[in-house]
């Protein structure tokens, strides 16, 4: 499985393989809203192998064009509560 196959904007930190290991430890920063998914795409492109971990890292600034979407977003769903 490659990496670009999780479709995810990650920042590799680093990546371990073993000489004969069947497995890879892969250390990332992944936007947390990223990970909404993850597990459940990890386990079907690896056929139910794959686990993964997750640990907060740290805060980062949105950037504004983000931002806005965001606060646009949250605006709607407060003027429309019960509309998906």
């Amino acid at each position: 499985m490659k990496l670009a196959n999780l479709a995810l904007p990650i920042t590799l930190t680093s990546r371990d393989r073993s000489k004969g290991a069947p497995s890879q430890l892969i250390k990332a920063h992944v936007p947390a809203k990223e990970l909404y998914r993850y597990s459940s795409t990890l386990r079907s492109l690896t056929g139910g192998r794959g686990v993964h971990s997750e640990e907060f890292d740290h805060y980062e600034e949105m950037p504004r064009e983000q931002e806005h979407k965001v606060i646009e977003a949250s605006k709607q769903a407060k003027q429309h509560p019960h509309e998906e």
